[in-house]
């Protein structure tokens, strides 16, 4: 990837995304983004949703997340790195 642009931006060159998923680089906060992700999944299921229980599911790993996040400093969804994660793996364990 040409340093400097986002993988976001790429998908949208190449015809593989629609331009509406490009978001302003840090301007998503995780409330919005779990906002956003909890409408994705709740679409019916012929357009792709998810069973009930699987999204049970994920509001538990994203509860226990978001207050990891929070607890560090972490505000938006571009701060979440792979660091991040595998600090939050080593706090599950």
């Amino acid at each position: 990837m040409a340093k400097g642009v986002r993988a976001d931006q790429l998908l949208v060159e190449q015809g593989l995304a629609d331009r509406s998923v490009l978001i302003e680089v840090g301007a998503l906060s995780l409330a919005e983004g779990r906002a956003l992700y909890e409408a994705h999944v709740n679409r019916p299921a012929v357009t792709g949703g998810t069973r009930p229980a699987t999204r049970k599911r994920y509001r538990a790993v994203l509860d226990k997340f978001l207050a990891f996040a929070g607890s560090i400093g972490i505000a938006s969804w571009m701060q979440v790195t792979k660091g991040v994660l595998d600090r939050y793996a080593q706090h599950l364990e």
